[in-house]
């Protein structure tokens, strides 16, 4: 089971993929990056990971799915290699490329028990997108002259007010008062 996880760092994220081996009993985490603090991301990563095997092991529960071992006890174990880089590699920003190509991997694999039917929603969707697309760009040039007309409103509002405030400095005979209470002219 492969499960892709978002860790969140401050207001960045990475992205780190826990492989789920049920006949090793052996969750493994594959992260591409080196980082300084060994000892917090280890933490963090541990902590992540019992979420996780209790989260799965609800999931396969709810599922009627049973094993020999509860998930929960599995250990994880990180893979290592030489293709990991420093913290300020950019791959995780790359991950929008990579998506499709994975998840068309996924999908079309011939391991996959539902590729038919997930092909069929792809399909459906593909039409649904593109009958929607109309609808979206009704609804974008809809909101856009709501925020004119808006716009124009608010400016309106500010040249009237401007026009009140100097009809009102012109009736009062456009004189300023000093602080004796008496006319500056």
């Amino acid at each position: 089971v492969f499960i892709p996880v978002l860790i969140h760092d401050g207001s960045s994220g990475h992205f780190v993929l826990y492989v789920l081996d049920l006949n090793k009993h052996i969750i493994y985490y594959l992260d591409n990056k080196v980082f300084v603090n060994v000892t917090s991301y280890k933490d963090k990563i541990e902590r992540i990971s019992s979420i996780l095997a209790d989260q799965l092991s609800s999931l396969f529960e709810n599922l009627n799915l049973v094993f020999d071992i509860d998930i929960g006890l599995f250990p994880t174990k990180e893979v290592k290699g030489d293709w990991k880089k420093g913290a300020t590699d950019l791959d995780c920003a790359r991950r929008k490329v990579c998506r499709s190509p994975i998840c068309g991997s996924l999908v079309l694999s011939d391991m996959n028990k539902v590729r038919p039917e997930i092909l069929d929603k792809v399909i459906s969707f593909r039409d649904k997108r593109l009958s929607a697309l109309e609808e979206i760009y009704v609804n974008r040039s809809k909101r856009e002259e709501a925020q004119k007309i808006e716009e124009e409103k608010r400016r309106k509002a500010l040249e009237d007010l401007k026009a009140k405030e100097a009809q009102s400095f012109a009736k009062e005979g456009g004189e300023q008062q000093g602080e004796d209470g008496k006319n500056c002219r």
